[in-house]
């Protein structure tokens, strides 16, 4: 029976996570469509960083992804849940050789299979950066432990291998050589294999210094000035425990001190095996150092089905790695109280875990489908946007002019998915209530070009492109003919009438 705990953890990631193959690409999902759509015209730009994000390595995913499936998000969702269901696996084998102990390895990766907390990293697929970053982590922690134990100095290039393929995919991963100071702490290794630490420092610090002088592409994420953001601290211990929906009641730092103390209790209490106290201290360890980097992150904000935008800068993605800690305490825990009832019952011990573990899958499914409705929510509303443009893909053409108006999204996202859908190199989209009089050079250049629309709050398209065409070229001829008021005039009156048909259209659908 043991042979075929493996495949437990698979079953349940895609059992669990199978409800994002509804949903359509939401928010930064156009820009790394639209990336892999142009990466071989400028190999470079794989290289460029945002702010604290490099990640050459899930460029070139995208890249085979659209290859393969061009702008079908449900080939981008089989991805991610496939790369979720091998880290579910990757878990399951790392516990089994931290402990020793198979029933604790399956206890462990099931949670972190199902997890309710890591739901953005796998609903999200922008958020593969999260899925990749800490396979190869998995993977070098799992090497580094083999070299400890088997002192095959194979395993610890190995390992730095990985380690590099984690880097290049997001920088989460730089606090992984904390955790491998402890495992050497932890084996009882002597001094000198403290050493054996400094490649991967001198990794992390290349990683550094390759993100500063690579190009920069002017998003950052950190937060203004030195201070530590202790807030996003808190709200990110909260999320590993609390859904989000249930921590906008609650106050953030006293949650998080209520939380810590049993987790911390947990991983000092000795009882039982141990080898379970082992896999619940490492637990406690990959917990705290892997939250570290959301100290430098800007403000954490909950999503809730009030304020669905909130899912870019929600704490979700941020804390697959960490997850993993969650996982090994949880695992250690339950094969814990499983030992201990054995004592009593020989057949209470399995039955009250299998109970237990079963009550957690479902809690779990029921969050991570309420996550997923938002999720979907918000990417049915910008397919069904999307499908109204392209009814009108011959009004938008290559370097022209695009004016929405009453149409969500910014144009961070409008422009990669005008891009990626429509096939051009060069957009410009800009979002306004209202039309007026415009001097604007690069948008007066462009009026020949130019396309117009009103998104009706019935969510049809309304084509205002004629009207708004010829009030840029009203306007430019005013500013090549500033003596003649007359354009002026004819300026004001059609700026008027568009306007008027806006709020007609607008007023016009409940």
């Amino acid at each position: 029976m043991k042979k075929f705990f493996y495949i437990v953890p698979i079953v349940v990631a895609f059992g669990i996570y199978s409800v994002a193959f509804n949903n359509f690409f939401v928010f930064d999902d156009f820009i790394w469509i639209h990336r892999a759509r142009t990466l071989t015209q400028n190999w470079s730009q794989m290289f460029y960083s945002e702010g604290i994000y490099f990640d050459p390595l899930v460029y070139l995913m995208f890249l085979a992804d659209s290859l393969i499936a061009g702008p079908d998000s449900r080939w981008y969702h089989a991805m991610d849940l496939l790369i979720h269901a091998v880290n579910s696996l990757l878990v399951y084998r790392f516990v089994n050789l931290l402990s020793g102990d198979e029933k604790a390895g399956l206890y462990g990766s099931v949670l972190f299979a199902s997890s309710f907390a890591i739901a953005d990293a796998v609903l999200w697929p922008s958020s593969r950066v999260d899925l990749v970053s800490v396979m190869f982590s998995l993977g070098t922690l799992t090497l580094f432990l083999k070299y400890l134990r088997g002192e095959n100095s194979r395993f610890l290039w190995l390992a730095c291998l990985l380690f590099v393929l984690a880097l290049g995919a997001k920088g989460t991963p730089v606090v992984v050589p904390f955790i491998l100071l402890w495992f050497v702490y932890a084996e009882q290794k002597p001094g000198d294999k403290y050493l054996s630490v400094a490649p991967f420092g001198l990794l992390v610090l290349l990683y550094f210094t390759l993100l500063k002088i690579a190009p920069n592409q002017g998003v950052t994420s950190f937060t203004p000035g030195l201070h530590l953001n202790l807030r996003n601290f808190s709200l990110s211990l909260d999320a590993l425990f609390i859904p989000e929906r249930y921590l906008e009641v609650l106050n953030p730092a006293i949650t998080a001190i209520v939380l810590a103390v049993p987790v911390i209790a947990l991983g000092l209490m000795n009882f039982t095996s141990e080898s379970s106290t082992r896999l619940r201290r490492t637990g406690v360890v990959i917990l705290a150092v892997s939250l570290l980097p959301v100290l430098v992150l800007k403000d954490f904000k909950l999503a809730t089905v009030e304020n669905p935008i909130n899912l870019l800068s929600s704490p979700s993605h941020r804390v697959y790695l960490a997850s993993i800690g969650v996982a090994l305490i949880g695992g250690g825990v339950l094969r814990s109280l499983e030992i201990l009832i054995k004592r009593y019952s020989l057949k209470g011990g399995a039955l009250a875990t299998t109970i237990i573990l079963f009550g957690v899958i479902c809690f779990n499914a029921i969050e991570v489908r309420e996550r997923d409705l938002l999720w979907e929510g918000e990417g049915d509303g910008i397919r069904l946007r999307l499908l109204e443009l392209l009814n009108y893909r011959n009004r938008i053409v290559e370097d022209g002019y695009v004016g929405l108006s009453n149409f969500p999204g910014s144009r961070g996202f409008l422009n990669p998915m005008i891009k990626a859908y429509f096939n051009l190199n060069k957009i410009t989209t800009e979002q306004v209530q209202h039309v007026g009089m415009t001097f604007d050079p690069e948008k007066l250049k462009r009026a020949e070009r130019s396309s117009f629309f009103v998104m009706g709050n019935d969510l049809k398209l309304y084509d205002l492109s004629d009207q708004v065409k010829n009030l840029l070229l009203l306007c430019r001829q005013a500013s090549l003919n500033q003596a003649r008021p007359e354009y002026i005039n004819e300026i004001n009156k059609l700026t008027a009438q568009i306007n008027n048909n806006i709020d007609e259209i607008l007023q016009n659908n409940p």
